[in-house]
């Protein structure tokens, strides 16, 4: 039993490169503040804010591959080395910025 688990984790989605279209995208998973309990709520807690949720980077090849990384936060200066490691050079990037 335990060799068809071995073989189910091997997929080929995270042996290669995303290529050709691509399209990126970040954001922050957790619910909203007002639809919480009083008692889990975050005090002056609006927008793009990380007190209570947890950023993500989403990437996607038109083909269907798709990689989803945690990160420590939106920067460019974060999110730009994850991208050169996942997607292959010469690719067309769709993103929101």
């Amino acid at each position: 039993m335990l060799h068809r688990l071995r073989l189910g984790f091997e997929c080929p989605i995270f042996k290669t490169m995303l290529e050709g279209i691509v399209e990126i995208d970040e954001t922050f998973i957790g619910g909203k503040n007002k639809n919480r309990h009083k008692d889990k709520k975050v005090p002056r807690c609006q927008g793009r804010n990380f007190k209570d949720k947890i950023p993500s980077l989403g990437m996607k090849a038109r083909d269907g591959n798709l990689i989803v990384r945690i990160v420590p936060n939106t920067k460019m200066k974060t999110l730009l080395p994850i991208i050169r490691a996942n997607v292959k050079e010469g690719s067309t990037i769709y993103s929101d910025d």
